[in-house]
């Protein structure tokens, strides 16, 4: 089976995290399971601007919206975007690679998707 794997980032240090990260997770995957196609991107594509939506007619459906956010499980490369805007600086780097060891993580790719949202918050607070 033919594995592709497209990588696109704004700048060559961002294409080498991410060839890093998947030297590191590569290894500990199950061969089955790598999908035949992989695109990752640190580059936010624009997407077009949605319809106005009317209204809510009751506070119900306003509630119900922030609950199904809070829901949503971040992708890694949401979680990697804002973990390179942290670690900027050495005292970002040092804060994240102890978060990662915190939720017992080799790396950003190998955050467990049961886990990303509070690692998310985490590295948000950074």
């Amino acid at each position: 089976m033919a594995i592709e794997i497209t990588i696109t980032a704004k700048s060559a240090k961002e294409v080498v995290a991410l060839v890093q990260d998947l030297a590191e997770v590569l290894p500990g995957m199950d061969p089955e399971k790598i999908p035949a196609s992989t695109k990752v991107s640190t580059i936010e594509e624009t997407k077009p601007e949605p319809e106005p939506q009317p209204e809510p007619e009751s506070n119900q459906e306003q509630q119900e919206e922030p609950a199904a956010a809070k829901d949503r499980i971040p992708d890694i490369v949401e979680i990697r975007k804002l973990a390179m805007e942290k670690g900027a600086t050495p005292e970002g780097r040092e804060a994240i690679k102890d978060l990662l060891k915190k939720f017992g993580c080799r790396n950003i790719s190998s955050i467990p998707e049961e886990k990303r949202v509070a690692f998310l918050e985490e590295l948000e607070a950074i």
